[in-house]
Formats: structure tokens, sequence, C-alpha cells
């Protein structure tokens, strides 16, 4: 490395590795972190795809061992998920140009031409077929196991944004499930968003929503330099194992969620001062990068505010400033209104009543990979199918008052869950 024979080094590098796994002895991941300094040259080279191939590479052994020690810091980090792209992106071309240089050349048989051409446009004949159904799993938490991390109007985004869905927007009552406060333990949002119902329902060319409003953690709290949703029964102290990492968390739609269209909505991704009472954040600045995480599921993402901003609660209703706008910008021109039109309005107004109430900027996010034409939530599904019924969650709540949670209010498998508060949550400070 020191000669910058950096393709060189790399190759003796990965060869250590391969002989120090064998040993057992954990060794091995001393070339693990000598291959991420020798991406790290190859970054500063400019050299993005040598370095996302290293890096692909590294952190799925990193993940794999929980390895923590010599973690990049968050730009360095930032800068790592940008070389791994454009190293997928390379792989991505190179197949495509072989596919059709095969076809052109008569390498592959007629059968095998078509379906060359077919692998190359695939993406974007995908996602421009008709939505067969639709399905949302919203989750808000704004009571904790933790009261001090508290906050006012979290169950009730999420309530009105459920509402919102089902009421205006053509979902199934059973097709949305709601988890909210005791109910949205990070055993029971895994077990619904991985296991036990969207992995089960959604299908190919069905149309996903997942929405959280809650807490989110800045990449600077953790030594691994991921970022957190917190679910009611997360140990702020312990982010790392009670927390939902949203690396775990674009990893388990990609790999669990069978459907091209995912549009995940995050009311989480706030600064990290510790705040007054009104907005979402856990301590310290920098925050949720939302890059990663579209990269991550290929599909959409928006969310609430830049990373080095806060995410505010209105001081002229009850509810979050992102939320309200982002419903309202979706009935801005009925319910055929595209997301392009809902986003650009509710991008406009949370900017301004933000700046005019506090004289500071909440610029809301949104990152794609989505291709062909413009989502529109309120389409009615072509060929909707049945719920999936009663769901039994690991984690059992009993009901506080009115409402529950899962297919419109009902009970999941004999055991009443956590309640959905639409009102305020009194005494409640928002950290």
């Amino acid at each position: 490395m020191k000669k910058h024979s950096l393709v060189e080094a790399e190759a003796l590098f990965r060869t250590a590795l391969n002989k120090l796994s064998q040993s057992g002895d954990g060794n091995q991941k001393y070339a693990v972190f000598s291959l991420e300094q020798c991406a790290k040259q190859f970054m500063m080279g400019s050299k993005l795809e040598e370095a996302g191939s290293i890096f692909s590479d590294t952190r799925m052994l990193r993940a794999a061992h929980g390895w923590t020690e010599h973690a990049m810091p968050a730009e360095i980090s930032k800068r790592a998920e940008q070389a791994v792209e454009a190293y997928k992106q390379k792989r991505k071309y190179d197949r495509q140009e072989d596919l059709v240089r095969k076809a052109a050349s008569g390498s592959a048989s007629e059968g095998g031409s078509t379906a060359s051409s077919e692998a190359v446009d695939n993406s974007q004949i995908e996602i421009n077929r008709p939505i067969r159904d639709k399905w949302a799993l919203i989750i808000g938490t704004g009571r904790f196991k933790d009261p001090k991390i508290n906050l006012r109007y979290a169950a009730k985004d999420a309530q009105d944004f459920s509402d919102f869905l089902i009421k205006e927007r053509n979902f199934a009552p059973d097709h949305v499930q709601l988890l909210t406060n005791e109910a949205a333990t990070r055993a029971n949002i895994l077990s619904l968003l991985g296991s036990k119902w969207l992995p089960r329902v959604a299908e190919k060319d069905d149309l996903v929503v997942i929405y959280f409003s809650t807490h989110g953690s800045p990449s600077s709290l953790d030594i691994g330099g991921v970022n957190y949703l917190v679910a009611y029964d997360t140990d702020p102290t312990d982010l790392y194992a009670t927390g939902i990492a949203m690396q775990d968390l674009a990893r388990i739609i990609k790999a669990r969620v069978h459907s091209d269209r995912v549009m995940l909505v995050l009311d989480a991704c706030h600064s990290g001062v510790t705040a007054p009472a009104s907005g979402k954040s856990i301590v310290r600045a920098g925050n949720i990068d939302v890059d990663p995480i579209v990269q991550g599921t290929g599909q959409l993402v928006i969310s609430s505010s830049k990373p080095d901003q806060r995410s505010w609660e209105s001081q002229r209703y009850e509810g979050s400033v992102f939320t309200r706008y982002l419903i309202d910008g979706f009935r801005k021109n009925g319910s055929m209104t595209k997301l392009g039109d809902a986003y650009n309005y509710m991008e406009a107004e949370v900017q301004r009543e933000v700046l005019r109430d506090r004289g500071l900027l909440q610029t809301p996010v949104m990152r794609s990979k989505w291709r062909g034409s413009d989502l529109i939530l309120g389409v009615k599904p072509a060929a909707p199918s049945p719920g999936l019924g009663p769901i039994e969650l690991p984690d059992a709540v009993e009901a506080q008052g009115k409402g529950s949670i899962a297919g419109g209010g009902k009970t999941v498998s004999g055991r009443t869950q956590a309640p959905v508060h639409s009102g305020r949550h009194r005494g409640a400070k928002r950290k």
C-alpha cells in the first residue's frame, strides 16, 4: 500500500483473509481491517468501483461476526456506501452489456436472445404493470418503556396516516396493520415486517407502504456508525441490542418483502441535539442518511428532514408537520394525485410552516430507485386478495381503552393488542 500498488495489496490481503479464516482463531478480522484501509486508498484515488468491491465483502463479514473495531466515521461510511453502489451498478451494466453482446452475436439461442432483451428492460416493464393489491404497515410510538423519551403525537400521526389510507386511498382495512405504543415492540414490528405478515401477503406486483413515526438515532451514537429506529421497548443506552438498525430494515425489506413497489416513509429522521418538547431525536448532532437505505431496498424512501435537521411538531395543531402535509399533499388532486405532486406540495409547506413558526429549516428528503410511471397511492388494486386473518404476535399487550392494532382494530389470535390513541398524550414531552 505504501508503494500505491493497491491491486497487488488487495490480492495479498484477500489471500491472507482466506488463510486466516480457515484457522478459526478470529484473526481474519485483521485482514478485513487491512482490506478496508486498501479500499479507503482506492476511494482517495477516485476508484469507487474497486473500493466498493472490497466494502461489499468486508461489511458482510463484519455483520456476520459482529466486529465493531475500527469503525469508519460517518463521512467515510457514507462514501463507502456510494462506492458499494458504484460497484453494484458496474456489475449490473457489465451483465447487461454481456447479454446484449451475446444476443447481437447470435451466440445465444433465439429463446435466449429474447430472454436477454427482457432481462435488460425487465425493471422498467415490471414497475409499469398494474398494481395487483396494496398493503401497509404503520408504526407510531409515542409511549415508551423508558418514559423519559416519550413523544406527544407519534401514535396519533400513525393513526391519522392509517385512517387516510383506508378511508381515502382504497386500502382494505385488513390490508393495513397498525402498531402503536406498547404494541410497537421490536419483536412485533420485525414479526409483521419479516415473517408473519408482509412476506406472506405482498406479491411482486403489489404496492407496499411502510410508515414509521418514532425517535431516530444519529449514526454518531453508535460505534459502528449505524442509524436506529426506536421501538417501544428499546433501551436508548443500548441501541445495538434493542433498536431497529436502518441497515437491517433495508435488508429485511429487500430480502423478505416480495414486491417491486415499496414506499418507506420515515417521520423519524431527526437531528441529534437534545431537543425541547416537539422534536424527535436522541441526543447529539448528525442523523439518518436515507441514501444507503434506498440503495438497500432498491425502492423509494421519504424522510421528514435532512440528516442535519430536526423534524418538528406543529405549534398550530396536534401532530407532526411532515405527516400533516404529506397527507394533504396526497389529497391535492384527489385520489389520483401523483407522488411527485404530493411530495412537491408537502416539501414546500413543511419548510414554510417550520420557518415561519420557529425560524429554522426542515427540508423533507425523497430518494428513489423507482422506474417507470409516477406512483399514484390511491389507485384501485387490479386483483385484490383476501387478508391473512388473525396474527399471533410475539409480544401481547393488554388493551387499555378503546381500539387495538391489526386489521381495523381487531384482536390478534385471541390476544388483545395495545390501543391506538388518536388524542394527545397528556404530560408527555418529546425529546
